[in-house]
């Protein structure tokens, strides 16, 4: 059975979709699919909030994806969520830097580019300049949780993907990583130290913000 919008609803869905406009409006150009956005907006008029966010491989390994607009959520809403619902593991240095540095955001919509590393290793600082030279930027920690609950391992492996670092200013020297499930391990959402220097080896992801 379907649900009966009051007014403040219709009022607040107006106002979501006013700001989604103008986000996607004001840009000079195109960095994603439209067609991409326009299929989850059919799905969230449908109700069909079950399947999974559809994602599109380029011919050189990236990902490229939009991910469901933000609720506003903080870092303990996110926290109980990715475990208690999803069943992932934050070890506690995780949470800490989620209650620390997460900033919520309502009806936010992110559009992400995951690049594949390979045919060998890249150096953290030339990933990120690589990046920034193309127009990609750092992602938030509010994405990486967006992210994280949104594709299981077993579509994370479909991507190519051993395991997914997401692109932040390192916080305390540690970037937050999107890691698969394996032997003895559970898939989850960890931190890795990052000093200078650090390498990433092949077909690791690398995600970062289409701005």
């Amino acid at each position: 059975m379907g649900t009966k919008l009051t007014g403040d609803q219709e009022r607040a869905i107006g106002r979501r979709l006013n700001e989604l406009m103008r986000q996607v409006f004001t840009q000079e150009e195109y960095k994603f699919n439209p067609n991409m956005l326009i299929d989850f907006l059919q799905r969230a008029i449908e109700g069909e909030w079950n399947l999974p966010c559809s994602w599109i491989k380029k011919p050189n390994g990236n990902v490229i994806f939009i991910l469901p607009p933000t609720v506003g959520w903080r870092a303990e809403g996110w926290i109980l969520y990715l475990e208690d619902n999803l069943g992932f593991f934050l070890n506690n240095d995780v949470k800490v830097l989620l209650k620390k540095h997460l900033v919520p955001t309502e009806g936010k919509v992110y559009q992400i580019e995951i690049q594949r590393v390979g045919p060998t290793y890249i150096k953290m600082e030339e990933a990120f300049a690589q990046a920034h030279n193309v127009g990609l930027g750092d992602l938030t920690i509010e994405a990486v949780c967006l992210i994280r609950a949104n594709f299981t391992d077993s579509e994370i492996e479909n991507m190519g993907f051993s395991s997914i670092f997401a692109m932040h200013d390192p916080i305390d020297g540690y970037l937050l990583e999107i890691e698969r499930s394996g032997t003895g391990v559970r898939g989850g959402l960890t931190g890795l130290f990052t000093p200078k220097g650090t390498v990433f080896g092949r077909n690791r992801g690398l995600a970062f913000s289409i701005t």
